[in-house]
Formats: C-alpha cells, structure tokens, sequence
C-alpha cells in the first residue's frame, strides 16, 4: 500500500472564510463548504476545521451565540473535526481581551461546548502556529481514511 502525501490531496477553503491560511505546497480551492473554514477535497462531510480568531470567538459567545451554536450542531456530525483558536486560552482567563463578557462566562461557556458538542478547541497562541496545526490536522485526518481503505483513495490516486 502506498503513504498518501500532502501533494496528492487539495485543501478546500470556504468561500466566506475572511482570512484564508496558506498552505504552501498544497493545492487548495475555494468552495462553499457546510461546516466549517477548512476542508479535504472528497472529504468534505467527514473532515472540518473551524478558525477563529480571539475577538471571532468572543463574538460567537457573545452577540453570535446563536449562529455558531448552530455551526457546532452541523460540525458535531463530522468524524475528524476542530475548532482552531488563534489565541491563547490564558488569555481569556486573564480577561486580557476587549469584551464585555466575563472571562468566567467565556471560559465556562467553552468547557460546556467542548463537553456538549464532543469538538475539541485547540488554542494555539497564534496564527502561524493555527495554520500550520490546520495543515496537520487535515492532511492526518485524510491519511487516517486513506489508511482505512474508503472511497477517497480513488479520488486522489
């Protein structure tokens, strides 16, 4: 059996995504994707990576709760999924940060989404490293179902 390698699969980007990673080496596409910024091309109903920025997320636990409550529903269905945070969470302890929501509902409110949603959100104190995390991610998530033998082999061989 042969590795898959980065250069045979394409990263799809959301057409809505405002500040779209780069991944040098790697086809991408932009597509409107269901759920989430970040995707794998034929896998686009397994594999998810939501990003957000600090103030995004303060947004979401704020005024836009609603909405990305609903988002995390829809990532919830996904087999390899994320929410990238480019920021880190001793920032939102310390309250460092321009909102008006508490650091004790922020991170409350992201335990209790974490447990609720089963959706890991993975800070990782900066952009760089939350893209080269997202990069990892979907390429390890696509290799896990290669490896097990699933339709996208074909699409990608």
């Amino acid at each position: 059996m042969t590795t898959l390698t980065e250069e045979q699969i394409t990263i799809l980007i959301d057409s809505r995504e405002q500040a779209p990673f780069a991944f040098p080496g790697m086809s991408t596409e932009t597509a409107t994707l269901r759920a989430g910024d970040y995707s794998v091309h034929g896998l686009e109903n397994d594999v998810a990576v939501e990003r957000k920025s600090l103030p995004d997320l303060l947004a979401c636990i704020g005024r836009e709760r609603e909405r990305f409550e609903a988002e995390l529903v829809r990532l919830r269905g996904y087999g390899s999924r994320c929410v990238v945070v480019e920021g880190a969470w001793a920032t939102l302890e310390a309250g460092d940060y321009r909102s008006q929501v508490s650091p004790a509902a922020v991170c409350g409110t992201l335990a209790a989404w974490t447990g609720r949603y089963q959706i890991p959100f993975m800070f990782l104190g900066s952009r760089a490293s939350a893209e080269k995390f997202t990069r990892r991610f979907l390429f390890h998530a696509a290799r896990r179902i290669w490896e097990q033998g699933a339709v996208f082999r074909r699409s990608v061989a």
